[in-house]
């Protein structure tokens, strides 16, 4: 069975919103920042509105992040106006809702009156439209272009705090897979914790496909939808062969490559400062209805901060080989001590106890690296 465009939808904003605090009992309000409700406050005061808020849509419920005039943070779905707001991927207004069917026999306009809604889609860097800021009114009406314009506004506002929230949240789920709080001074990067920064960065960036190779360790490491690897790969091997330090993306491009046709790309090199250590990469199709690509700017930090940890390895694992050759060198000084003293004894031995000549045992042992007269050159020790 073909998944319908609107569970698509609703599987890519519950990624999202698990980055920005989802859990299986929904959001905590006071986990959010007090500019939410700032930005319902601004809301209000320029619209003339008696209500604002600003709104999550998971798959069952309205989460009001933020809310001016609103006594409830948490709306069932199929009561709330929000979620047109997100299935319609638009802003949405209700001019009366007690002339409008499709909305008169909700609650809220049943019990509390309201006539009157507008709301603007708070859409993330990924496309995904993840809930709204909007307005109530106990009155019909319409806003007027600048009251529309001051709305979507506050609503780029509330999608910057929302970002910074996102991607806070990945970078230290990142850093802990990748070791970073393991305790450890040095982490070793393992494949599975590469496996799990990619469908990390999937989710923040929105993409379909992660792919992370490592000409080094010969790990070539895969997150996501497959279908999309021979594109992809067609475009990992351009990026293998730009400048050093160089990325690749469907702008440099400039659509001299046709593959860039089928997908959206971006991609950068991982350097250490003796080595181009491999490539990271992330495509997504371009079939959804997305009007931008995959976040450059990311792509680069990340491959930066892999950088830096490889560079790190690198240097643990010099250090930690000439510090083993440092007792390798150390435990032969050792041994060869232990020989020599060996031999005085056994020298000792003859000379005492068998009564030979020193000169006879120093001819018969002399060839022997270390030997040393144990005797010393006193004819009176001798």
């Amino acid at each position: 069975m073909v998944a319908m465009p609107h569970r698509i939808a609703d599987n890519n904003r519950v990624r999202q919103l698990r980055l920005l605090g989802l859990t299986e009992e929904g959001f905590s309000k006071e986990s959010f920042e007090h500019e939410f409700d700032t930005l319902a406050q601004l809301a209000v005061l320029t619209t003339a509105a008696p209500m604002a808020g600003v709104s999550l849509v998971d798959e069952n419920d309205v989460w009001l992040v933020g809310r001016s005039g609103i006594d409830d943070n948490r709306f069932p779905r199929s009561e709330s106006f929000c979620s047109s707001v997100v299935d319609l991927d638009a802003s949405f207004e209700v001019v009366d809702t007690f002339q409008d069917s499709d909305f008169l026999d909700l609650a809220i306009v049943k019990d509390l009156g309201v006539r009157f809604y507008c709301g603007v889609p708070l859409r993330l860097a990924t496309g995904t439209v993840v809930g709204a800021l909007f307005v109530l009114d106990y009155e019909a009406r319409r806003l007027d272009q600048d009251q529309r314009q001051a709305l979507s506004l506050l609503a780029a506002q509330a999608v910057v705090l929302l970002e910074r929230r996102r991607k806070d949240v990945l970078w230290l789920r990142i850093q802990t897979v990748l070791g970073e709080h393991n305790g450890s001074a040095q982490p070793t990067l393992q494949a599975s914790a590469i496996e799990a920064a990619l469908e990390l960065s999937c989710d923040l960036l929105g993409a379909d496909l992660g792919v992370w190779t490592d000409r080094v360790s010969g790990l070539d490491i895969v997150a996501g939808d497959v279908s999309l690897i021979t594109p992809h790969r067609q475009l990992d091997q351009k990026l293998a062969e730009a400048p050093a330090m160089g990325g690749l993306d469907e702008k440099t491009l400039a659509g001299t490559d046709p593959t860039t046709n089928q997908l959206h790309y971006s991609g950068a090199r991982i350097h250490t400062r003796r080595q181009m250590r491999g490539t990271l990469s992330f495509s997504r199709h371009r079939a959804q209805p997305l009007d931008q690509g995959i976040d450059r700017s990311y792509v680069d930090l990340l491959a930066r901060y892999l950088s830096e940890l490889f560079e790190g390895q690198e240097l643990a694992s010099a250090r930690d080989a000439l510090a083993q050759q440092n007792d390798d060198a150390a435990w032969l000084n050792e041994r060869l001590l232990t020989a020599n003293e060996d031999l005085r004894r056994f020298a000792r031995c003859v000379v005492e106890e068998l009564g030979l000549p020193l000169r006879a045992v120093e001819e018969q042992l002399g060839s022997l690296a270390g030997f040393v007269d144990v005797m010393g050159s006193d004819p009176k020790k001798r």
